[in-house]
């Protein structure tokens, strides 16, 4: 039994802004392979998942170019306007850890954006709490001792930044298994990260393979 495969077409796309299938790091690699492009030839089949190919061809490309000004005017003061808001947010949190290092009171700095420290809580690797990426840092964080603080900042997956304060650790005895639901939390937590690991390694690639052009605002 054959079944019937139906020829799809895409519109113009760049490394940076191609979805679905097409953003695949084997796709964008075949569909800006220059010889593919140049000699109007389908590409090898790319394996997607087990039960998932593809075949592409390039009909049409269109070199990068500069775009007017007035048509990206909006973009760059967005851009511009996000990164100086994150530096003055990580300024900020580094004002505070070194206030906090000198053991200055920053109650009066915390009350002028209504911030609050949260309750203390307890994470483990089998449970990371509400922040997996907080959980993450912590357990590469020196471990503090006597009545000692250890601090950091931690970038969050939402765009905030995070002051994080190491109070103590916990040993967990080595002889001791763990339980069944244990094992399974932990083996989620282990995967959990090497998605993340993958997914950055993946932006890495595609940073590194892509041709960025930014007006400069004078």
């Amino acid at each position: 039994m054959h079944r019937a495969l139906t020829v799809q077409q895409t519109g113009l796309f760049s490394r940076n802004n191609a979805t679905g299938d097409f953003s695949n790091a084997q796709v964008l690699v075949q569909a800006f392979n220059v010889d593919l492009r140049q000699d109007q030839m389908n590409s090898e089949v790319i394996e997607l998942s087990p039960e998932k190919v593809m075949v592409i061809r390039v009909n049409d490309y269109r070199p990068q170019s500069a775009k007017a000004l007035a048509e990206v005017k909006d973009d760059i003061v967005v851009r511009l306007t996000r990164e100086k808001a994150t530096a003055a947010a990580n300024e900020y949190i580094d004002g505070l850890i070194t206030a906090l290092e000198s053991g200055a009171d920053i109650s009066e700095q915390l009350s002028t954006y209504d911030f609050s420290f949260s309750e203390p809580v307890t994470v483990s690797r089998m449970d990371p709490g509400a922040s997996p990426e907080i959980a993450r840092e912590v357990f590469t964080m020196a471990k503090p001792t006597g009545s000692s603080v250890e601090r950091t900042k931690v970038d969050l997956l939402n765009g905030n930044i995070a002051l994080v304060e190491l109070l103590s650790v916990t040993e967990v005895a080595t002889d001791v298994l763990p339980s069944a639901a244990e094992t399974q939390q932990l083996s989620q937590f282990v995967q959990n990260t090497q998605a993340d690991t993958s997914y950055q390694a993946l932006i890495k690639l595609l940073q590194a393979r892509a041709d960025i052009v930014y007006p400069v605002v004078e």
